[in-house]
């Protein structure tokens, strides 16, 4: 029963600045491990880099520039203006999904994607 009324006091006294340098290093080693990752991603990308065609390689080049990673196999894009093409899609994906859409007028159509933005 008296245990805490101990423990706390020794706590403030020893522990409190040893916990606070624990963090200190747990915070160093996770921002080198991420340094580390996003150092090594150029080189990840290499090796899934797509040969731009002739015709257009050079403007491709400047888009892989502006956005600062090569274009690369296994990704598919496609303009959806269907809300339930949209959603089939949406729902269908396998790792991630990027959407960018503009909001004309409030409609269902808008409202059923903003809830399924909120799930």
């Amino acid at each position: 029963m008296t245990f805490p009324y101990l423990a706390l006091p020794l706590y403030w006294v020893f522990g409190r600045d040893r916990f606070h340098g624990y963090l200190d290093v747990l915070g160093a080693e996770l921002q080198a491990d991420a340094d580390s990752q996003v150092a090594a991603l150029p080189a990840r990308l290499e090796a899934v880099r797509v040969l731009l065609p002739d015709g257009r390689a050079d403007e491709l080049e400047v888009l892989a520039r502006l956005g600062g990673t090569p274009f690369t196999c296994g990704n598919e894009a496609t303009l959806l203006v269907d809300g339930d093409a949209t959603f089939a899609a949406i729902e269908s994906t396998e790792r991630y999904c990027l959407v960018q859409f503009f909001i004309v007028k409030d409609d269902a159509l808008g409202r059923r994607f903003q809830a399924l933005l909120m799930r």
